[in-house]
């Protein structure tokens, strides 16, 4: 309902506003975590610089 009067949003349209936030401060990538036992997908943001990460 708030929706249709323009007080809400679609369901997951702030997905794309976080991965483009990340990439602008160059942290690290988020990541998607699927948990189907638990019928649960967890989004891992960690902010940390990804160029100070060294690759092993």
């Amino acid at each position: 309902m708030l929706r249709m009067i323009g007080y809400g949003e679609n369901l997951g349209s702030g997905f794309p506003l976080i991965l483009n936030a990340w990439q602008e401060k160059h942290w690290l990538k988020p990541q998607l975590l699927e948990q189907p036992e638990l019928m649960q997908v967890k989004l891992e943001l960690k902010i940390v610089n990804a160029e100070n990460v060294s690759v092993s």
